[in-house]
């Protein structure tokens, strides 16, 4: 039978950590490299042109801004009316009598 090496037992306790740095070098400058190619096409096109309407792009972020608030506010209502029903179909279900609730007018003496 073949010997097996021993496991050697590190003088490291568990809490000490162990690092190690690794150099980096700089990357040589390569001569055959062209700095005037550049992978994209003209980027002209993508600039901001002189001609923008900024009045019309505030009114449309403005109508965006209300749009998300109506659908904000209508997500928390439905949710509301939603732990209602659930409230009200727990009490039911629970076998429990009066679960709705009774609105009586304030009188005034």
């Amino acid at each position: 039978m073949p010997e097996q090496p021993e496991a050697r037992v590190s003088s490291i306790h568990p809490n000490q950590e162990s690092a190690r740095v690794v150099p980096f070098r700089p990357r040589p400058h390569s001569s055959g490299r062209n700095l005037r190619f550049s992978p994209v096409n003209d980027l002209r096109h993508y600039e901001a042109q002189r001609d923008d309407d900024f009045r019309h792009r505030m009114m449309m972020n403005a109508i965006a801004g209300v749009i998300v608030l109506v659908l904000v506010g209508c997500g928390l209502w439905l949710t509301d009316a939603m732990v209602k029903v659930r409230k009200d179909q727990d009490c039911v279900l629970s076998g429990r009598t009066n679960c709705l609730e009774i609105k009586i007018p304030a009188t005034v003496h």
